[in-house]
């Protein structure tokens, strides 16, 4: 099953699904302050900006990323769980990427869970490439996780 719906950019009235669908899925889950400052940022260098995927009925998923100069870094991307399995993420993801490959950055970098391996396989048929791992990156319910560090090249 697909998802229908369209990506568009992320408004501050969006940050509490935001918030609601990070609650949902997330380990270590973002406040809707944070997804606040990200949804009123638009326009090239901006720093935090956001992208939903809407599925007419509202946001069902997101991605916010930062461009500094030449480099873009996925900071967070989610959905929700009962909308997952469905393409929502690679439209996010498609769609993040024809954003970025207008402006100024060269590369794409992220940090994903060692044990995320839906969102690794996701990121590999985007051709990311992994770039090595940080240990013990992430706060889990046992302790700490390891993060692999993956990155695109956008332009050439």
């Amino acid at each position: 099953m697909r998802s229908s719906g369209a990506v568009r950019a992320a408004v501050p009235a969006d940050s509490d699904a935001m918030a609601v669908i990070d609650a949902l899925a997330s380990e270590s889950p973002w406040s809707a302050a944070q997804f606040r400052k990200a949804c009123e940022n638009t326009g090239e260098n901006a720093g935090e900006c956001a992208l939903v995927f809407d599925s007419g009925a509202g946001a069902i998923g997101f991605v916010v990323f930062s461009t500094v100069l030449d480099e873009a870094t996925i900071l967070n991307i989610v959905v929700h769980p009962q909308q997952q399995r469905q393409g929502v993420a690679s439209h996010l993801l498609q769609a993040l990427l024809a954003v970025l490959s207008v402006g100024p950055a060269r590369r794409c970098l992220l940090e994903v869970r060692a044990s995320n391996i839906a969102g690794q396989a996701l990121y590999h048929r985007f051709n990311f490439e992994v770039d090595g791992i940080r240990k013990s990156y992430y706060p889990c319910v046992n302790g700490r996780e390891d993060a692999v560090l993956m990155s695109l090249g956008i332009k050439i």
